[in-house]
């Protein structure tokens, strides 16, 4: 088994991996960003022992646009192949081991502040395309704001029937609890 050190390394000295797969894009950089102004590098970078980045490619970008010269790394007690640099690299971006409990997002975090540390809207509030069920027939409405979870289960006609018209009425960015209101008369769109 690989042992790895934590060390501090001038930024200067690492390098990109050319071949890195996973891109950085402008939202996920900049929520990021506001992490580490916030909280400082609370992740190290990873490290070949010659200084090239199998891991914190983002990180290494915030870090050298805000002029940091020096950062903490993880580096392996030996370089490791290109084989294995591929998997590692891989692997820190992709095995994360869990998944977001959502009735906890709901009734322990506001919605706003989720948005704003990196959650997209339709993580949180999902669209009836995504909530359609095809076993169970069921549509599920959640909402943050009054912490009401709404769920019906339909016989197959009548739901599709449900789901064309919920569809239908949905006009801008409206919400699905708006939408819902709206089938039932409670909201009025300003569009």
């Amino acid at each position: 088994m690989i042992k790895w050190s934590l060390e501090k390394r001038e930024l200067k000295s690492l390098k990109k991996w050319d071949k890195n797969p996973r891109r950085i894009l402008e939202k996920p950089l900049k929520d990021l960003r506001e992490s580490i102004d916030k909280f400082g590098l609370a992740e190290p970078i990873i490290i070949q022992p010659y200084g090239l980045i199998i891991g914190g490619h983002a990180r290494y970008e915030v870090c050298k646009d805000k002029g940091i010269k020096e950062i903490d790394c993880y580096v392996p007690d030996r370089e490791l192949t290109e084989d294995e640099l591929k998997e590692l690299n891989v692997r820190l971006n992709k095995n994360v081991a869990g998944e977001f409990d959502f009735d906890i997002l709901a009734n322990e975090f506001d919605a706003d502040d989720l948005m704003e540390w990196g959650f997209k809207k339709e993580e949180l509030f999902g669209s009836f395309e995504k909530d359609f069920d095809d076993s169970n027939k069921e549509i599920d409405i959640d909402s943050f704001g009054n912490q009401c979870i709404l769920k019906l289960v339909f016989e197959n006609d009548v739901y599709l029937e449900l789901l064309n018209r919920l569809n239908a009425l949905k006009q801008n960015d409206e919400t699905n609890e708006q939408i819902f209101l709206k089938a039932l008369g409670f909201y009025e769109s300003n569009v």
